[in-house]
């Protein structure tokens, strides 16, 4: 008798057939005032995508040092990513992720005075 698979449940990455992969990403919008004198920032997010690819329950997991930029980040995944959702058994379900999702300011220069 093989297990019932449960559209209530969270699967981990590792539980699933297929993990969720991404379809498209937009970039937050332009903040970059924020940024002070950083030319890239990092933020760990957890967050559930569910069978349907929607994000839900997103969660700063680690912080990129500026409070502004971890919301614009988190609200960014959640409304202007999408997702093929996970699969396990043939079945499309839900599945925790953590990503550490990486923002690099366009006007960056490459070169660097060391003085």
């Amino acid at each position: 008798m093989g297990l019932a698979i449960s559209l209530q449940h969270v699967y981990q990455r590792t539980e699933v057939d297929n993990p969720p992969t991404v379809l498209f990403s937009r970039g937050p919008r332009d903040h970059t005032a924020l940024f002070g004198e950083s030319t890239e920032l990092r933020v760990t997010l957890l967050f559930v995508v569910e069978p349907n690819g929607a994000i839900t329950n997103v969660r700063i997991a680690k912080s990129s040092g500026i409070p502004e930029v971890d919301t614009i980040v988190a609200e960014s995944v959640q409304n202007d990513w999408g997702f093929a959702p996970a699969s396990k058994k043939g079945k499309k379900v839900r599945c925790f992720l953590q990503e550490q999702i990486r923002i690099q300011l366009p006007h960056a220069s490459r070169f660097q005075a060391l003085n």
